[in-house]
């Protein structure tokens, strides 16, 4: 039964089908897909419609059939311009055709693997070979013709060295010798010899050509054989090449990117169209994106995993996060790009994980995937494309997050940080080793290379490293794509502790300084003082477990009913009450006990933190952003990862000691996407460690003037072997002038603040805007 268009037997099927309606063309599509429907062959209805198609056998055809076996929109693929339709070369028998297009046909659907691995046919003992050509129209044929007519003037010249014997040089005849018959070879032998050796030598030419090397070695290893039954290769003609240069114009062609017209709620920014466009046409789909952050890597990431695809190149996606972020990214890619995810929250993965994992869409958090029960059977799949937020956590090869990447079988592989370096150059190498497979030999060469051998945080030369990295990564900067943020207001409020909390405030301080010199009771006097910085409750629960040593301090809080900040709390909320406010806090006892007098207070409050489970949290950030409360009180979970810029006021009631984590707070409403004015509040009662430590970082160091990710610089030029917070309780522990602990300190970060300046000058010369879009 051969399969009929609609027009069968009028002068219209016997021209191209471009010029056909798009009724046409759809009952076309429809009667192809009854067609297989039927259970016939694709090869049948290629042959077919070839019949009934026989000068114009174009890809707009073959559109039809990646609908049909892909389920992506025909007019989604961008294959119906004229400049884009590749013609199928003349001059052969039809079959032969068919077989190209079939071909050709599985690699537009992204179906490589199914693709021929020999690009040569065997046939009558001869080498024969043809390469498909671009219609010379528009910019495609302009960039690619040239580039197609010189590899088929390569596989002309191969196919003449093709009549001798593999590595034969040209020699006067000689008199012909009997055969050995030991050591004969068979006529196909020495055919699959020539053609290996002109396989490899077209692919290194396409290669040049083409810019393939990273692409050609990662198709073929997707690709496989045909062989006849006695030993002969079915005629692909050039298969694997037609299929690669098919891959390559996708590649290639992302002039107009398809996704665009199909997001939903996205105002994309010029500067991330051409992120996107550079990731998915210099990078290849594998890169390091570094926007600073809030300039949406998020977004840039979607709209590349979006355009894959709608072009057919992916249909297999693992993401990895971190736990916190997978409702964030499923939320943002179903509203947002149209893309449906499975999450490890989902009860199928503890019901059936082999089923779980071969879903088609996963967002994962990588603490799960990273599991041996789960990492072996993801090394066991291979996905078209795998995203890791947060990447920077990747940085140390020995952990099980670093080892779980490096296992998978991916073809694309965006890895998302804002801060992709953060210790060393070493951590960079180790990045790049999972973008780049093999592309240092060795960590030693790298350095060799790279790294100043007095310093891991020098480059040996700066521009060689620019010059590598400009392969792999986009880091986009608010300085350089021209993004406004609204204007943010900072203002630290102190207020005086009762004589209640004071007392207790100091009967704690003391108790703390007498135990200083046992170190190992510092963490947890570190988090007591922290606790009681915060609020009574948080102070009353921390010394609950104490030793005797606290019991004066554990007494004398058992007489604190309220804090000072609580009450500069509740009149900062009853002021503009039509706007929405955050308010953080490090611990949980304060955020019950926040919410709990918010609400005597007569204002609708919400409450988020990490025990809750992700559809409590949804719902918490929900009733926020829809009215039904005006409060949403948060612990610091929550500053990772949502968009919540539909507030615009935030009070610190509490504050970490390391100043970056008050950034990454202040950064989840003063981002992208905010329209108003940020209004900022920080809550420090008089003559704590936050009081101290507010004055060095506000009056001093101007840390809310500087811009974001600025404070991270300036603390990296301190001591690298402690974090900042450690820093802070050693300066207070060894503090003889408790009017001014961190009067060091202070002198260290001014110092480091200038110093910032020429760390600012190395970063422009090796990351700055030179690798910006």
């Amino acid at each position: 039964m051969a399969f009929r268009h609609p027009q069968a037997d009028s002068a219209a099927s016997r021209t191209s089908v471009m010029e056909g309606s798009d009724e046409e063309l759809r009952d076309l599509t429809a009667r192809a897909r009854d067609f297989l429907d039927e259970g016939h062959d694709v090869r049948e209805l290629l042959a077919s419609l070839a019949t009934r198609f026989p000068n114009d056998f174009e890809v707009n055809v073959l559109a039809a059939f990646a609908e049909i076996l892909h389920g992506a929109p025909v007019g989604a693929l961008g294959y119906y311009r004229p400049e884009l339709a590749p013609r199928i070369s003349g001059g052969r028998e039809r079959a032969d055709d068919m077989e190209v297009a079939r071909y050709v046909a599985l690699a537009l659907m992204g179906r490589s693997e199914e693709v021929a691995k020999e690009v040569l046919a065997v046939r009558e003992g001869s080498l024969r070979f043809r390469v498909a050509v671009v219609r010379n129209e528009g910019a495609l044929g302009a960039k690619i013709g040239p580039a197609l007519s010189s590899i088929g003037r390569e596989l002309a010249r191969l196919h003449r060295l093709g009549s001798r014997r593999p590595g034969a040089a040209r020699r006067p005849k000689q008199a012909k010798a009997k055969p050995n018959t030991k050591t004969r070879v068979s006529r196909v032998d020495r055919e699959k010899a020539r053609e290996s050796e002109i396989a490899a030598a077209a692919r290194a030419k396409a290669e040049e050509l083409c810019g393939l090397t990273e692409t050609l070695p990662a198709l073929e290893s997707r690709c496989r054989p045909l062989v006849r039954a006695e030993g002969r290769i079915d005629p692909p003609e050039l298969g694997e090449l037609r299929g690669l240069l098919v891959e390559l114009r996708l590649l290639r062609e992302f002039g107009d990117l398809l996704c665009l017209p199909q997001l939903h709620g996205v105002d994309a920014y010029d500067y991330q169209i051409e992120t996107v466009k550079k990731v998915l046409k210099d990078l290849r789909g594998r890169a390091l994106l570094a926007d600073e952050v809030g300039l949406g890597k998020t977004i840039e990431a979607g709209m590349a995993l979006k355009e894959y695809v709608l072009r057919g190149m992916v249909t297999r996606t693992l993401i990895l996060v971190p736990a916190p972020l997978v409702t964030q990214w499923k939320l943002e890619l179903e509203s947002k790009f149209d893309l449906d995810f499975a999450t490890t929250s989902d009860p199928e993965l503890r019901a059936d994980p082999d089923a779980f994992w071969k879903k088609s869409r996963i967002i994962a958090s990588i603490a799960t995937a990273r599991r041996e029960e789960h990492a072996t059977r993801l090394a066991e799949l291979t996905f078209d494309m795998v995203i890791v937020d947060e990447a920077h956590r990747l940085k140390n090869r020995t952990t099980a997050g670093y080892r779980l990447v490096d296992r998978l079988k991916r073809k694309f592989l965006l890895l998302l940080s804002a801060t992709p370096v953060q210790n060393d150059l070493i951590e960079l190498y180790n990045l790049l080793t999972l973008l780049k497979p093999g592309i240092f030999e060795t960590e030693r060469s790298f350095r060799a290379k790279h790294v100043d051998a007095k310093s891991e945080r020098t480059p040996l030369d700066p521009r060689a490293l620019r010059d590598l990295m400009r392969d792999v990564m986009v880091r986009n900067t608010r300085a350089v794509v021209g993004v406004r943020l609204p204007s943010r207001q900072v203002m630290t409020i102190r207020p005086d502790p009762s004589p209640e909390e004071s007392a207790a405030y100091e009967a704690l301080v003391t108790a703390l300084k007498a135990h200083a010199a046992d170190p190992k009771k510092r963490m947890s006097m570190s988090a007591l003082l922290l606790a009681a910085g915060s609020c009574p409750e948080a102070a009353r629960e921390s010394l609950s477990s104490a030793t005797t040593e606290f019991a004066e301090a554990r007494r004398l809080y058992g007489r604190v009913t309220e804090s000072a900040k609580e009450g500069t709390l509740i009149e900062l909320l009853t002021k503009n009450r039509t706007e929405k406010k955050l308010v953080f806090t490090q611990h949980r006892a304060t955020l019950r006990a926040l919410a709990q007098r918010i609400e005597r207070a007569g204002i609708p409050v919400a409450v988020y933190e990490g025990s809750l489970t992700g559809p409590k949290k949804d719902e918490a950030i929900r009733q926020l952003r829809d009215g039904e409360v005006e409060v949403l009180v948060l612990t610091d979970s929550g500053g990772e990862g949502h968009n919540l810029q539909f507030a615009n006021t935030l009070i610190n009631f509490d504050l970490p000691w390391n100043p970056m984590r008050v950034e990454q707070r202040i950064g989840r409403i003063h981002r992208i996407g905010q329209t108003r004015e940020v209004f900022v509040f920080n809550l420090a009662t008089k003559n704590t460690v936050e009081d101290r430590l507010l004055h060095v970082l506000d009056e001093k160091l101007a840390m809310f003037e500087l811009v974001v990710g600025e404070i991270g610089d300036v603390l990296g030029e301190l001591d690298e072997d402690k974090d900042f917070a450690t820093m802070v309780f050693d300066a207070w522990l060894s503090a003889t002038d408790w009017t001014n602990p961190f009067h060091e300190l202070e002198a260290r970060l001014l110092e480091a603040k200038r110093r910032r300046k020429d760390a600012a000058a190395f970063d422009d010369a090796v990351f700055g805007d030179e690798l910006a879009v």
